[in-house]
């Protein structure tokens, strides 16, 4: 989608965040995962009220919700491994508060191939991948991206609910131009003449490159003229072999196809909702956080 201006906020009030620990309190996760879309009927009805709106009239590619509280001292330092983090547990009640906001959006799923299939996972730098194009890493830039763009399922939407970020790494947040493109890559774009690569994080663990994870080629542009959805990543896409059509670098996100980055650091808590074909995003060392794809 193409929009302009600042993203759409949400904030808790006093009621609306006592509603929400009250629901959470009730709630054993990742055991009642089953139950995510029925107990998200029970958050305060005008944050349901914003989210379903939001949906609807995607009036930006993304929305910020703030208001809820992260303890530090609950959730304790960053962990060397998702699998650490998984096993402590200490972040269960934060995972379930992005899960409960995703549920109002989509049907939550995961790739099996993250985090052995995790709903919620935790996006944090981690040893020896320190290089990669992932939320892995931790010195090489996270480039500007469509999640999971490599796959035809891909996610309609991403939450992202920050942590702990102790060294206010920004987030880069950039949304398509309407003016972007000439007319004439504007029809190379819409063709299906691209190949969009997975990430590391997918092939981890496996003998070879997953069946599922097959070369097909696929346009960047796609939906309504006036108002384009735009696939690409900066770092994984690139047009097929001997396709010489394709204009130089068509493939990743040059700085006049996109409107200004907007830069955040994110705090403890907040929580950035986001279509994932209207936007795209990146960060420049990998903050620690939590993730939970959903799928409308």
């Amino acid at each position: 989608m193409i929009s302009s201006g600042d993203l759409p906020s949400f904030c808790l009030t006093d009621a609306d965040r006592a509603e929400v620990e009250h629901l959470l309190d009730g709630i054993g996760w990742p055991d009642d995962a089953d139950r995510v879309e029925l107990l998200a009927r029970r958050l305060p009805e005008r944050l349901q009220e914003f989210l379903v709106g939001y949906r609807r009239a995607e009036p930006a590619g993304g929305c910020i919700l703030r208001g809820y509280r992260v303890p530090a001292d609950r959730v304790g330092p960053t962990p060397l491994r998702w699998q650490d983090a998984a096993a402590a547990g200490t972040a269960h009640r934060e995972e379930a508060y992005l899960a409960l906001l995703g549920a109002v959006l989509g049907d939550l799923f995961a790739f099996g191939t993250l985090q052995e299939g995790r709903l919620v996972q935790d996006l944090l730098p981690t040893p020896g991948q320190e290089e990669t194009k992932s939320g892995n890493s931790s010195r090489s830039v996270l480039d500007l991206h469509t999640e999971d763009a490599f796959h035809p399922y891909r996610c309609d939407y991403l939450g992202l609910l920050c942590l702990r970020n102790d060294d206010e790494v920004p987030t880069s947040y950039a949304e398509l131009r309407s003016d972007a493109f000439e007319e004439d890559h504007r029809q190379v774009l819409g063709q299906p003449r691209f190949l969009v690569r997975p990430d590391e994080t997918h092939l981890v663990g496996g003998e070879g490159q997953p069946a599922w994870l097959i070369d097909q080629p696929v346009p960047l542009l796609f939906g309504g003229p006036d108002l384009p959805y735009l696939l690409f990543d900066d770092f994984f896409a690139e047009p097929l072999p001997g396709d010489q059509e394709p204009p130089p670098r068509c493939g990743r996100c040059p700085r006049r196809w996109r409107r200004p980055s907007r830069m955040r650091c994110w705090h403890p808590a907040t929580c950035c909702l986001s279509t994932t074909t209207g936007q795209c995003t990146g960060v420049g060392r990998s903050p620690p956080g939590t993730m939970a794809p959903t799928a409308g």
